[in-house]
């Protein structure tokens, strides 16, 4: 990127303009974007986290108290090439603090209503390029002069103090380019690779896991400044709920039909009403929408002496997500949903219905969101078993059994299996759908809801079984390894008895000594296959079968890594299991 290297010029202001290229001025036409799209939103706050977490709610307290100075570019990235000087680094927060006393009327404009329009400059000139961009220059450095001239702390008037050249303003970096229709994981030159480094990765063969998003396609790019994204959780809503007096309609919409049809029965509006349908004009999903309308109820709140939301950009955006645990005692919305039910499919699909805990998702996820799109329609609805316009593209059997997406079921199950307390077992096994899976959730019916507990393992151990094993495989350079089988065994059963999602697919009793043992049959009361019968005592592995002692480190080391992963707890390296033996 040529960028000018001159020094600061005077603050000339026609004259500054005219010498400027009209690539610059597409860049502020861009900019105008940037400013409102990043003006302000309602504040997720972080009060009322349970006591049990009160670590992390102080954490986030202290982090809502310090806003973060985080400044955004007015710019680009397609013009970045074109630009003769950097492109201007504007900290929004710093300005609306600084101009406090004068409000948001001081860069923004208000229609004949009195709701402010979060465009800028607020009097814009389209005609030409340099007609829009004197239009930023006068409203920025006019202020500027202004107040220096009235004596009050102002921000530069000269060229260089705002088109500084930094490292933000420069940074360039590969970003993916990936179609919707490539699928990394399914790709056969790539499985060679998939073998080593996958997610979570094999730790005993030292490969990191992969940003497979990348291999396919990368083009370099400005890489621009931006605010972390703002998390509409339970927490969130439940305080805007309880503080618009339970009222939906502040937020939510309803279609002019939808209200017709519900005053022609004579009924009022259910919570659910208010999430049928979607105002595409003025969706809290798009952001310059959500900024207008979240910031306009913020500030007629404020005026009218009521208690209301932020309207700096760190209090929205703030980057502090509660997790699911903070958010254990905040109520879920209530939307007449049904708390078990069947999801019927379409009549010409093969499989049985599938049963469905609808409460038990609400409280192990943190927004609708997280299953739902923008409405809390049933899935059919837009999905249908023939991939249609509505829909995405996206079948209905895809929607639920897409592996790679977060919206599936399948593809949120893998999620979860990658967690601490799963990816012990789960790390080495293949990910999606098993030979199984199909009749684990088509059931058609109810009762294969109930979650299941996983017996104590000494019902499953043979009677003659020993609760230390001995395994001496090194025992040329090492003493014996003491494995205390018994007690890994109750470990891993607690752990899937304090999970819903193991309790309902765990229903093997067996489960866990699979986890293990998972290639040989496994039985209750039998013993287990000894692990040389497929990995032999060699030096070097035939295939992709690992050798005897490999296989011993992948499945006892891999675990300890993907699950504990400190030194403390388990032994990661290798005088945590073998002791030397005394030389001589």
């Amino acid at each position: 990127m040529q960028m000018d290297s001159s020094v600061d010029r005077p603050p000339v202001r026609p004259g500054l303009v005219i010498r400027m290229k009209t690539a610059l001025i597409y860049s502020v036409v861009c900019a105008a974007i940037c400013l409102c799209l990043a003006e302000v939103m309602p504040q997720a706050q972080n009060k009322g986290a349970p006591a049990a977490d009160q670590p992390a709610q102080s954490a986030a307290k202290d982090q809502a108290a310090k806003p973060v100075e985080r400044p955004f570019l007015i710019s680009a990235p397609k013009v970045f090439t074109k630009l003769e000087r950097p492109p201007v680094k504007f900290n929004h927060d710093k300005h609306t603090t600084a101009l406090e006393q004068e409000g948001c009327e001081r860069c923004h404009a208000k229609d004949t209503k009195g709701v402010f329009s979060f465009s800028f400059p607020k009097v814009r000139n389209e005609s030409s390029a340099k007609a829009l961009m004197n239009s930023f220059h006068d409203e920025c450095i006019g202020c500027h002069q202004k107040r220096a001239a009235e004596n009050k702390k102002a921000g530069p008037a000269a060229c260089g103090e705002c088109h500084r050249d930094e490292k933000e303003s420069g940074r360039k970096e590969y970003v993916p380019v990936l179609p919707e229709y490539y699928d990394v994981v399914k790709d056969a030159y790539h499985k060679d690779c998939l073998a080593c480094h996958r997610e979570p990765a094999k730790s005993h063969k030292e490969a990191e896991s992969l940003d497979w998003q990348k291999f396919y396609l990368r083009e370099k790019k400005q890489q621009e400044l931006s605010w972390p994204k703002m998390v509409s959780d339970y927490q969130v809503h439940d305080k805007h709920y309880k503080g618009l007096d339970k009222k939906c309609d502040p937020c939510h919409y309803m279609s002019p039909a939808r209200r017709q049809r519900l005053a022609a029965d004579g009924k009022q509006p259910t919570n659910r009403d208010w999430l049928l349908d979607i105002d595409e004009a003025n969706s809290l999903t798009d952001e310059k929408a959500a900024h207008a309308r979240c910031l306009n109820c913020h500030l007629t709140r404020k005026a009218e002496n009521k208690k209301g939301g932020p309207f700096i950009c760190s209090g929205c955006h703030s980057g502090i997500e509660r997790t699911i645990k903070q958010m254990a005692e905040v109520p879920r919305p209530l939307s007449d949903q049904t708390d078990k039910y069947l999801i019927e499919l379409k009549e010409d699909a093969r499989a049985k219905s599938v049963p469905f805990n609808h409460k038990s998702h609400e409280t192990n996820s943190r927004s609708c969101q997280e299953c739902h799109h923008k409405t809390v329609r049933p899935c059919g609805e837009c999905h249908t078993t023939k991939p249609g316009k509505e829909g995405g593209g996206i079948s209905l059997s895809e929607a639920y059994h897409k592996v790679s997406s977060s919206w599936s079921c399948i593809g949120c199950h893998e999620t979860v299996k990658k967690q601490q307390s799963c990816a012990g077992c789960h790390a080495r096994r293949e990910n999606g759908l098993a030979e199984s899976s199909c009749n684990a959730c088509h059931t058609g019916d109810l009762k294969s809801l109930n979650v299941a507990k996983l017996p104590p393992p000494k019902e499953l151990l043979p009677n003659d079984s020993k609760d230390e094993m001995v395994i001496g495989v090194m025992e040329k350079s090492y003493k014996p390894s003491k494995m205390p089988h018994l007690a890994i065994s109750r470990k891993l059963t607690d752990l899937s008895n304090q999970s819903t999602l193991a309790g309902y697919f765990h229903r093997d009793q067996t489960t866990i000594c699979a986890g293990c043992h998972h290639h040989g049959p496994v039985q209750k009361k039998v013993k287990a296959m000894q692990c040389s019968v497929c990995h032999m005592n060699r030096q070097q592995a035939e295939g992709a079968t690992p050798t005897l002692l490999g296989a011993y480190h992948q499945q006892c080391l891999g675990c300890h890594k993907q699950m504990v992963q400190t030194e403390k707890k388990l032994p990661q390296n290798c005088t945590g299991c073998h002791e030397e033996k005394q030389k001589g």
